[in-house]
């Protein structure tokens, strides 16, 4: 997981295009982990909000606010 989040937000981190974001490759690998990487993102989240959070509304398939 930190090897993908960090190469996905070296990569991303001056984008503005939600799909550039979201179809970078490591993104990809992160929501492909599954409800794994929800504990991960969880923690991610509360050191640092980013668009991170939008890997959970692909791994639970809905909006997560």
């Amino acid at each position: 997981f930190q090897n993908h989040l960090e190469a996905w937000e070296t990569k991303t981190m001056f984008l503005s295009s939600v799909n550039s974001i979201v179809d970078d490759d490591d993104f990809r690998a992160i929501v492909s982990m599954g409800i794994d990487a929800v504990p991960f993102i969880k923690e991610e989240l509360t050191r640092n909000p980013s668009t991170l959070v939008w890997a959970l509304n692909f791994i639970f398939n809905k909006k997560i606010s």
